[in-house]
């Protein structure tokens, strides 16, 4: 006897939907049949859809900004991540600056973790590093974490990574993160009306282009953060297994006419949202993406309005459990795979992100039914810069084989710490 069977869904499998069965025993995916078999637990997923459980493979929770930190921490974000159907997210280590600080702190962001409740790894990440690289590459794997962000910008706050160090890095095993804004193409910004145009469209293209040039003569591999502008996307050629490319639901959902509201500095975060062209070339381009995160940082209100210097306002939104609803509204069962199978494959998450015997068995059912986004219950951010109809909602959420999701309702599971290797290494 299965411990559980999902019975009558329309599950996602290799790219399509199909009638089937799934049959779960411990906390794997035992059987996918059309047959009916005996289980300790049932569930009817009649008129459902049965996804695999998605992934936010970049969030920002308990964030330490210096005056502040991001309003959700791992329990609140995990708690809001499946309520959307998320059972896997990758968070970031604060940055790095020598090979000394990289143990102290992850097992401080490990301890920051112990409480959350889906399944979770981290991504490094470097400041203005100054050490050895290939040592750091030894070191990250040796901690579970395949993969490393730098930053082309903020030398203001001594986070740029210099060129000849993210060269370096692209010769390594680590899959490199980007966020690329060309740091000299920065303006000082004291007009929220004029936020936009300081980190401009041109600005993301001049540094991912750059990278990517760099990538060119490199055997490493490229992963560009948060692509806010349709422009970059347009012009971006694909480089297969060596350029992964993801953006978010802001820069498809939003757009930069939300500045000029009285309460425009809520929708303040880096990069920009962009003009409605941008959005326009950023849906023709979908197909481009490979992933879709969230860069899930949100502030509280009083904390976007403490100062009239918008610099100086933290930089940030929450999109966490929201971001599929708002892209399956867009594109439909499209978008699956960015949530899935594809972040699964590009970050060495390897019992996740398919409907397959043997996987984890991780799922999202999904109704396709009209519902609306109002800020839900569980993030700890008094306010959402989302609120309007979608055409589905995650109704239940399974993480290795327990229901911690029904109808808004949780049911507590401790996450796992997901330890990742380059293959060849154990």
């Amino acid at each position: 006897m299965f411990d559980l069977r999902i019975i009558n869904g329309d599950c996602f499998i290799d790219g399509q939907f199909m009638k089937k069965n799934i049959y779960v025993s411990g906390e794997k995916i035992a059987s996918i049949s059309d047959a009916v078999f005996p289980a300790a637990k049932t569930i009817d997923a009649e008129n459902l859809k049965v996804l695999p459980g998605l992934i936010d493979p970049h969030v920002h929770l308990h964030l330490n900004i210096g005056q502040t930190y991001s309003a959700d921490d791992f329990l609140s974000g995990s708690q809001l991540a499946v309520s959307g159907g998320v059972t896997t997210l990758i968070d970031f280590l604060d940055p790095i600056y020598n090979n000394d600080e990289l143990k102290e702190v992850f097992d401080r962001r490990l301890k920051e973790a112990d409480n959350c409740v889906v399944d979770f790894a981290f991504h490094c990440t470097l400041g203005n590093y100054q050490d050895d690289i290939d040592e750091l590459a030894h070191e990250v794997n040796q901690l579970g974490i395949t993969s490393i962000k730098v930053f082309t910008t903020y030398s203001d706050s001594n986070r740029r990574c210099s060129e000849d160090n993210i060269k370096k890095l692209l010769n390594t095993e680590l899959l490199v993160l980007a966020h690329s804004e060309d740091d000299k193409m920065i303006l000082p910004c004291d007009d929220i009306k004029k936020y936009e145009q300081s980190r401009s469209e041109a600005s993301e293209w001049s540094a991912v282009n750059r990278l990517i040039e760099i990538l060119k003569i490199s055997s490493g591999k490229l992963y560009i953060v948060h692509i806010s502008s349709g422009h970059t996307l347009e012009k971006m050629e694909l480089l297969p297994g060596k350029l992964f490319l993801e953006s978010c639901p802001q820069y498809f959902h939003l757009n930069k006419s939300l500045f000029l509201n009285p309460d425009g500095r809520k929708y303040l975060l880096a990069p920009p949202i962009r003009s409605l062209e941008s959005i326009r070339l950023m849906k023709r381009n979908l197909r481009k993406l490979d992933t879709i995160g969230t860069d899930h940082c949100p502030f509280m209100l009083d904390e976007k309005y403490a100062t009239h210097l918008i610099d100086m306002i933290p930089k940030g939104i929450g999109s966490l459990g929201l971001a599929f609803p708002l892209m399956y509204e867009l594109f439909g069962s499209e978008i699956i795979t960015k949530f899935t199978e594809n972040p699964a494959r590009i970050f060495g998450l390897h019992q996740k992100g398919k409907l397959e015997k043997g996987m984890d068995a991780d799922f999202a059912i999904l109704d396709d039914q009209l519902y609306t986004l109002p800020n839900s219950i569980f993030t700890k951010c008094d306010y959402s810069v989302y609120d309007h109809p979608v055409k589905s909602k995650v109704v239940m959420t399974i993480l290795r084989g327990d229901v911690v999701m029904e109808k808004d309702h949780l049911h507590t599971k401790k996450g796992l710490y997901l330890r990742r290797h380059h293959e060849g290494h154990n």
